[in-house]
């Protein structure tokens, strides 16, 4: 019997994936988060509550203690593995795509610069 991937739904379509530390997230076409911390054997909830089953989590990237999920519904942040999720949506125009974060230089110290692409 296989005994990887326990908690995933089954048929679970993973359109974006990111590693922090010893944290896999994997992010799903029907706009779910999941969270894996030994390797994959089982996997946890840590959506964005109320984010919509068509939304697509289409891009997951890490920065530091920072976890950004862009969405057809919008860019969120969390800052507790999933936890608990931030919308950062203000002045975005149009559907985001992707996204990077760029760490800050020593000048920054303390300002992460949030790119995406629309």
């Amino acid at each position: 019997m296989d005994t990887a991937n326990i908690g995933l739904p089954a048929n679970t379509s993973v359109l974006s994936f990111a590693v922090s530390g010893s944290n896999l997230f994997a992010g799903t076409y029907a706009g779910e988060i999941f969270l894996s911390n030994n390797n994959g054997q089982s996997w946890t909830s840590v959506s964005i509550p109320g984010l919509l089953s068509y939304s697509n989590v289409r891009a997951l990237t890490v920065s530091d203690t920072k976890l950004f999920a862009v969405t057809r519904d919008g860019v969120y942040v969390s800052g507790n593995n999933g936890a608990t999720w931030t919308s950062i949506n203000i002045g975005l125009l149009a559907s985001v795509q992707s996204l990077a974060v760029a760490l800050p230089t020593t000048e920054q110290a303390g300002h992460q610069q949030v790119m995406v692409c629309q």
